[in-house]
């Protein structure tokens, strides 16, 4: 591959420039994902190595959601889309949503989208413009910069406040991010990495903030059906502030369809046409018989089984991990991930994660890919089986006990 890219430069006299843009795609999150590869690689070769550096469900699609799918091909429905989405699919999304939010939300406001990642890039192109700033809640999902410098704007982090024992929204701190370039907060709540959660007293500030001051409100909700003490408190179920508040879905952490590619954002019309424009751009339709899949699916009470499991794991992994020294798991109030602070071995969140792979064949993600504020500490998946799971907090509790001295 690189001998062909080293003459292709060489066949020309001066080499072609690329555009400034593609460096932000890199910016963030090109080093976040090496312990994973390295671990996928052992494992291809053979090693016995537990993997728990990506959110990607263990569990099989559920089966009427692959007969649905099925059944749309048979028909032979493999022709083009309308860029928001089949009807049908509109049609059921906007009732969800209506029924989660609390408010009427109408077939116009959505735009079905290949995975949230792709709804994020695409809302992001339609609201931000270049010497914009977009304030992220920190830490941040690594992709995050990337999404954001692909718009030509600038991210500012606010950073979440920690108690010691959870991370919560701090609205000081995003209030002195703001500026008067800012023209989006981006929320990612219910949080990945930490779990964290917004009460309804958070999300209600927050919204009300970004009216005040015209400021887009992006929220990042992939995990809103994955909340394990109490219901998700979401920014967009305020009816007074809908008309500046944007929400972001996925079918892939609740219902086990993450390889489907299929999400949704909800929109204010004039922002979903333009969405849906740049769609046609982009994609010109999606797959429909993934669609039929989603239209199976949100007839489905998946979303509280996979809710129930994950809620099972946390609580198996902490107990795994609550007495090992060296290390104190955060237990998370949402979410397939859990963080461990691992600052009492001694080590780096990057060198402990290297030393678990090599010494315990245990895959885990170094937090501070996602911020300096989570130096020290280490994401943990609960997207495996719960044998597999326990068997990993026993590998990582020796490593702790070794280096702790």
């Amino acid at each position: 591959m690189m001998e062909r890219l080293d003459k292709a430069r060489s066949s020309h006299p001066q080499p072609l420039r690329l555009a400034g843009r593609v460096d932000a795609f890199t910016a963030g999150g090109s080093t976040a994902w090496e312990v994973h590869y390295a671990a996928t690689e052992m494992r291809a070769r053979g090693r016995d190595v537990i993997i728990l550096t990506i959110g990607d469900p263990d569990f099989d699609t559920p089966e009427p959601i692959v007969d649905a799918a099925m059944a749309s091909l048979h028909r032979g429905e493999t022709h083009y889309t309308p860029a928001a989405g089949i009807p049908q699919l509109g049609k059921v999304i906007a009732e969800a949503e209506t029924k989660r939010l609390g408010r009427p939300i109408e077939n116009s406001q959505i735009v079905v989208t290949q995975g949230a990642q792709n709804g994020l890039y695409g809302i992001m192109q339609c609201l931000a413009n270049p010497g914009d700033e977009v304030i992220s809640i920190d830490p941040a999902y690594p992709t995050f910069s990337g999404v954001i410098g692909g718009a030509g704007a600038d991210m500012v982090r606010a950073a979440l406040a920690f108690d010691g024992e959870q991370f919560h929204l701090d609205m000081t701190s995003v209030k002195q991010a703001r500026s008067e370039r800012t023209r989006v907060v981006l929320l990612n709540f219910p949080h990945n990495p930490t779990g964290a959660m917004l009460n309804e007293n958070e999300a209600r500030e927050i919204a009300g903030f970004c009216r005040d001051h015209g400021i887009w409100l992006v929220c990042d909700e992939v995990y809103a059906e994955l909340c394990f003490d109490r219901p998700y408190a979401s920014p967009a179920s305020f009816a007074e502030h809908a008309a500046h508040t944007i929400s972001v879905r996925s079918f892939s952490k609740s219902h086990a369809m993450s390889g489907w590619r299929v999400g949704w954002v909800v929109a204010p019309d004039h922002v979903a046409f333009n969405l849906q424009n740049l769609m046609n751009c982009m994609l010109f339709g999606g797959a429909e018989f993934i669609q039929r899949g989603a239209v199976a699916a949100l007839g489905l009470d998946a979303a509280t089984q996979m809710r129930d499991a994950y809620h099972r794991r946390r609580d198996l992994l902490f107990d795994a991990l609550s007495n090992q020294k060296g290390v104190r798991p955060l237990s998370p109030q949402s979410g397939v991930f859990m963080l461990a602070d691992v600052r009492g071995t001694g080590l780096s969140s990057t060198d402990f994660a290297w030393r678990l792979l090599k010494e315990h064949n245990v895959a885990v993600m170094p937090a501070d890919s996602f911020s300096p504020l989570t130096e020290g500490f280490v994401r943990l998946s609960l997207c495996v089986p719960d044998d597999e799971l326990a068997e990993a907090g026993a590998r990582i509790g020796r490593l702790a006990a070794a280096v702790s001295g």
